[in-house]
């Protein structure tokens, strides 16, 4: 069997009968558009899987179709596919143009445009030029805590040095803490200290002494580290506006020292806490009151550092550091080297260390303790009175 061009089965002929010359003289019969279109129709529905009804008409109606009908129900398949979701039915196909002419969908979209174009116009008169309502933050939040007063400012300045400063001091006395029983009960180390000028080793009260005048470097440190913030902050312009406001200098600089010195007394009791905790650890008899006894003796060396720092921010600022790590550092090594060679007693009596009592192995000599006091005060007030005869660095 052969089939035709237009697709229906014909019987063989058998050449050159005329049969044969009979179908070579019909003319050749080509599929028409319309079925072309209809097939192509038929096959996208079944590849979308649309529904039965949407795809029985065709998209291009046949011949016999009158022309105004073709015409409408081909402009209804073309805007039903255009706007007809696979699922749902959008706000276009739901007029149903040319059958229902429904206006209730476009109704409601209108008056969604009107709306949301008048709300558009509300917002824009009432925010900046070049900025919006919902604004993205530009940075962190203002911090502005600790920033009322001259005082309020000098402690909010000290926080974040005093915290790390807390965080090494007390790490090293805590080792200190727990070490006590292994070293007070070594003989050979006691003699060996007391040899090198640390006497009482043998103890843990003279033991505890002997390391805690170790805590007037670093709180000596300290303080003489925040002076030199403060110095540096002149030369950088950083305390400009304070000094162009209704401040003095002297008010300033008294709210720096003494926030200072209030940070000095808060490390002397990290480390006598943290002395106290290593040795209740280990089971050692050092009480809390006599760890803080301790640090508190040696507190007038690490205030006298403090005010000899004062005093080189009035008379030469960038001395700071140098001077006022004088009386700790300073005097600490003077001690143990007049100690070492045997220098005249009047030699050794020149360090401060000279004259602070062992506590809590022994009571505390108030007489030097206040001499030291006095004389930290006479050189805050000296410093002070300079700092605010010289001119400002900038």
């Amino acid at each position: 069997m052969t089939s035709s061009v237009s697709g229906s089965p014909q019987p063989n002929a058998r050449p050159g009968s005329r049969q044969a010359l009979r179908r070579s003289a019909q003319p050749t019969r080509i599929p028409s558009l319309n079925s072309t279109a209809n097939r192509a129709s038929s096959a996208s529905c079944a590849t979308i899987g649309d529904s039965a009804s949407r795809c029985s008409t065709p998209v291009v109606p046949s011949p016999r179709t009158k022309p105004a009908t073709r015409n409408s129900a081909a402009v209804d398949r073309i805007v039903r596919f255009a706007s007809a979701d696979t699922s749902t039915d959008g706000p276009l196909a739901l007029t149903h143009p040319y059958r229902d002419d429904r206006w209730a969908p476009l109704l409601a979209l209108a008056l969604t445009a009107a709306a949301l174009a008048y709300l558009a116009l509300t917002l824009a008169g009432r925010r900046d030029i070049g900025a919006g309502l919902l604004r993205p933050p530009a940075g962190r939040a203002p911090r502005s805590w600790l920033l009322g007063s001259v005082g309020a400012f000098a402690v909010r300045r000290m926080l974040r040095p005093l915290a790390g400063w807390s965080a090494g001091i007390g790490a090293y006395f805590l080792l200190i803490g727990l070490l006590v029983d292994s070293l007070t009960g070594n003989p050979r180390f006691a003699d060996l200290a007391a040899q090198a000028g640390f006497a009482g080793l043998g103890t843990v009260e003279g033991y505890a002494a002997t390391l805690f005048a170790l805590l007037a470097i670093p709180i000596g440190a300290f303080a003489t580290a925040r002076l030199t913030a403060f110095a540096a902050a002149e030369t950088a312009g950083r305390l400009t506006l304070l000094h162009a406001g209704p401040v003095t200098r002297t008010r300033l600089l008294t709210a720096e020292v003494t926030t200072t010195v209030a940070g000095t007394a808060a490390l002397a009791a990290v480390a006598a806490v943290t002395t106290w905790v290593g040795a209740t650890v280990v089971g050692a008899d050092l009480s809390l009151a006599a760890a803080l006894a301790g640090t508190a003796n040696v507190l007038p060396v690490a205030l006298l550092g403090a005010a000899a720092a004062t005093l080189a921010l009035g008379l030469a600022p960038r001395t700071v550091t140098t001077i006022g790590m004088l009386p700790t550092a300073g005097g600490f090594l003077l001690e143990v080297t007049a100690d070492s060679v045997h220098a005249p007693a009047w030699i050794g009596s020149l360090s401060p260390y000279a004259h602070l009592a062992a506590v809590p192995a022994t009571a505390p000599d108030w007489a030097a303790v206040g001499v030291l006091v006095g004389g930290a005060v006479a050189l805050i007030a000296a410093g002070n009175w300079a700092y605010a005869q010289r001119d400002m660095r900038l």
